[in-house]
């Protein structure tokens, strides 16, 4: 049982930081365009 438990936060927890990731990606690119076009 303990087993089971530990095994489903771990997926879990790697797809929060991903979504994380991809915002931040997300917003620097944006930060990027904008400054060049600016």
């Amino acid at each position: 049982m303990p087993i089971n438990s530990s095994a489903k936060p771990e997926p879990v927890t790697i797809t929060e930081p991903s979504e994380a990731l991809r915002q931040y990606l997300i917003q620097t690119s944006l930060k990027k365009l904008f400054m060049d076009v600016a």
